[in-house]
């Protein structure tokens, strides 16, 4: 992004223009941790890297302030993260844990075994 407003503000409704700001600078966070990370590899210098490192963390928590933010405003983000919170959960359950690993083994390790009778009947993920 490197200070390019990914967002053109005065196509937006009045009464979205807030979370629409906010958005853009929960984008801008992330692509300054993703920067500070990318340049903290590259560096050669202990405390280059270092100095860059503690940035980027230091990003993570603005992007979590914009987040917080964005909250407050939006109900339906709210609805919308409570729900990726419960998708979380069913994944790291010990039968969801073991079925997904068996599906990936199967799909991606072992594609031979893609037509079998068990994974073309398995729920959609």
């Amino acid at each position: 992004m490197l200070s390019q407003i990914p967002v053109d503000f005065s196509k937006v409704d009045k009464e979205n223009l807030n979370q629409e700001i906010l958005r853009a600078a929960i984008i801008a966070e992330l692509d300054a941790i993703n920067l500070y990370i990318q340049m903290a590899a590259l560096a050669t210098d202990e405390d280059i890297k270092n100095v860059l490192l503690d940035i980027a963390r230091e990003e993570k928590t603005h992007v979590g302030e914009f987040q917080t933010m964005l909250l407050r405003l939006d109900a339906e983000q709210v609805k919308e993260m409570d729900h990726a919170k419960e998708e979380i959960k069913e994944l790291k359950s010990p039968e969801n844990r073991g079925m997904f690993f068996c599906f990936n083994v199967l799909y991606y390790i072992a594609p031979s075994c893609r037509n079998s009778q068990r994974l073309r009947s398995r729920p959609e993920l």
